[in-house]
């Protein structure tokens, strides 16, 4: 029929109004979770998408195609982004608030982060862009949980000014001129009310500086750096972000205050991180093994300089890496190894003179000469016979003052001895002329050089040799027991 609209289910039979109205009302609520904001500005549309999932980002997508050109990672984002060339360079930027307490602006084309403004809670509504001071340039007006409204310079991100408004600003603010003076006011809405503020001058000057840092401490120390951490203040006090830091040093003492100007200050351009949270860097270029002081004050976007924190202080370590103190400890460790090995080399140089290898050789030559001698020695026949005294050789007569010699030093004798104690001759033997070597000097022993005997191991040297041994020993050469110049002459 003519003028009427006939809707058919799937039977082909007409629905009833109230089914069409109730598939509306679901499609309509599977889609609400996105809302798409169309903007124009100098003639152009760029369709912006914000969402509310855990993993939020803010996401431009190309309005003829699906493809994805770019995202920026942030917190949860709950509210529709705004676009507006704030640069004044013909280029959109985008600009959205986030629940990580900051207003955001990004580069249109690239989604690359220009600016970033933190205030003290999450931002739940959607930023305003307008000229509100009237000097050609746009400034954002964004709403904050923590009960305030920000004007920021839209080139720059610095807060313009804030009010207080007392409760949680959940709703995009308004701008208007609502008194047609040419003159912009600011609408804002919250949990008491709609307050009306004027866009041009809306509170006195910031005059409020970030709260002193008391809580600085320097370490890690290497031969060129020291870490610093602290904890970030704020805008205000501790709300709201600091803007900036000084940073000094000073190589006499403490910084304060008071000589805060006669410090070395220390170049950096770092961004404070979210007030109440751990800031780390480090100071870099610093000369080895010098102890440094530090201190940090904060500023505001209105120059506001904070107070000088607490001044800590560390000591570089030496050029090799390691500390003064254990740069000492080292030193003395290694002299007193030294002083060890020296004594250790002294000792045995001292006690062992007529050791090791020429000893060795001389007690190697005894024992060849004695081989010889035996084998020179025809035994012809074997008798037992008492001399008056022991201390006579039974061959050549020569006396000697050692009981306990084995052999004669005169003729080279080997002295055998009975059961008694008694010296025993063999009949036949060969006296040969002795080749025993000197303990000290390690040659050839005479009886006309004056011979001296140790009274222990039987062996002999010049004696004048072992005189001045004994001058600067108190051991045999030979057997190391203890030796003086009194029992080597009652045995000479």
């Amino acid at each position: 029929m003519r003028g009427k609209s006939i809707v058919l289910n799937q039977s082909g039979a007409p629905s009833s109004p109230r089914k069409v109205i109730a598939i509306f009302i679901l499609i309509m609520a599977a889609i609400a979770p996105l809302v798409v904001v169309w903007t124009g500005s100098r003639g152009q549309q760029t369709p912006i998408i914000a969402s509310n999932q855990e993993s939020e980002t803010t996401r431009t997508l190309a309005s003829t195609s699906p493809t994805l050109i770019w995202t920026y990672t942030t917190g949860i984002v709950s509210s529709s982004p705004v676009v507006a060339d704030l640069m004044g360079n013909g280029k959109l930027e985008v600009i959205f608030g986030s629940w990580d307490n900051r207003t955001y602006c990004l580069n249109g084309t690239t989604g690359s982060k220009l600016w970033s403004y933190a205030t003290g809670k999450e931002i739940a509504s959607s930023p305003v862009v307008a000229d509100l001071l009237g000097n050609g340039k746009l400034e954002v007006i964004v709403g904050s949980s923590d009960n305030n409204v920000y004007c920021l310079n839209g080139t720059t991100g610095g807060k313009v000014w804030s009010y207080a408004i007392g409760s949680n600003i959940g709703s995009s603010p308004v701008v208007a001129d609502l008194f047609g003076n040419g003159k912009l006011e600011v609408l804002a809405g919250s949990n008491g009310g709609v307050y009306c503020l004027s866009g041009e001058v809306v509170s006195p000057s910031d005059i409020t500086p970030p709260a002193t840092v008391t809580d600085l401490v320097a370490g890690s120390p290497t031969n060129t750096s020291v870490t610093l951490a602290w904890t970030a203040p704020g805008d205000d006090g501790m709300i709201g972000n600091a803007t900036g830091y000084v940073v000094k040093y000073s190589t006499s003492g403490p910084i304060t205050d008071g000589n805060w100007g006669s410090a070395t200050t220390y170049t950096q351009l770092w961004t404070p991180a979210k007030n109440g949270t751990t800031e780390t860097y480090v100071i870099t270029g610093l000369n080895p093994d010098t102890t440094y002081w530090f201190a940090v004050k904060a500023y505001d976007e209105a120059s506001n300089l904070g107070g000088a924190s607490n001044s800590s202080n560390a000591t570089t370590t030496t050029q090799g890496g390691g500390s003064r103190t254990q740069v000492i400890a080292v030193s003395i460790m290694a002299g007193v190894v030294v002083l060890v090995l020296l004594a250790a080399l002294l000792y045995v140089r001292r006690r062992g003179g007529a050791t090791g290898a020429p000893a060795e050789r001389a007690r190697a030559l005894r024992r060849d000469k004695a081989a010889s001698r035996q084998q020179e020695t025809v035994v012809k026949e074997k008798s037992v016979v008492s001399l008056p005294s022991s201390n006579r050789c039974p061959y050549c007569g020569v006396s000697f003052k050692l009981p306990e010699a084995s052999f004669c030093w005169n003729c080279g004798a080997s002295l055998e001895r009975s059961p008694e104690g008694t010296v025993v001759r063999t009949e036949g033997k060969k006296a040969s002329t002795p080749e025993l070597p000197c303990m000290i000097c390690k040659l050839e022993v005479k009886k006309s050089d004056g011979v001296a005997w140790c009274p222990y191991c039987g062996n002999i040297g010049h004696k004048n040799h072992m005189l001045e041994w004994l001058h600067t020993h108190n051991s045999c050469p030979m057997c190391q027991r203890h030796l003086n110049e009194e029992i080597l002459i009652e045995q000479l």
